[in-house]
């Protein structure tokens, strides 16, 4: 059997989510959008050019769950589709011990619920689907806690 080392904070283990994409346009932390002050518990990464590129695994897991695929609106939030607004097309990944990372806002997931993923391989394609402002991948590291971990800093965990 194969073992992963799981990445720990500051080990700069993660690898960077959207290859060729760099800019932070969102960070992690309290912001105000569309009027309101909230919470956001992850970065976003977008550029000009981002829309229909991979999104890859920041590192090698079981791909925990993913949620839905239906999603086909574009911006703001749309109740009627079913996904509830939110993070629209996403999906999370196990690292295993107690590390997680989620990928939303995708145009479409190209795994599957329990499969293997190895770092770098692609797991979507970056978009604008749920409560979105334009094309941006939405990306969280969680970690400890139960069920699928706290939020934390994914700058903390990154190169």
């Amino acid at each position: 059997p194969t073992t992963t080392t799981a990445p720990q904070q500051n080990s700069s283990k993660l690898q960077w989510p959207a290859p060729g994409h760099y800019h932070i346009s969102s960070s992690y932390g309290y912001r105000t959008l569309d009027g309101v002050v909230g919470f956001h518990g992850g970065i976003d990464i977008s550029d000009g050019s981002i829309n229909g590129t991979a999104a890859c695994a920041a590192a090698s897991g079981t791909v925990l769950m993913h949620g839905p695929t239906f999603c086909t609106h574009n911006f703001n939030k749309h109740y009627d589709c079913g996904c509830n607004g939110g993070y629209g097309n996403y999906l999370i990944l196990d690292h295993g011990n107690g590390i997680y990372t989620l990928y939303a806002h995708l145009a479409s997931i190209s795994v599957a619920d329990g499969q293997s993923v190895t770092v770098g391989q692609q797991v979507g394609v970056i978009g604008t689907t749920g409560h979105s402002t334009g094309p941006h991948l939405h990306f969280e590291v969680r970690a400890g806690g139960s069920g699928y971990g706290n939020r934390v800093n994914p700058q903390n965990y990154l190169p």
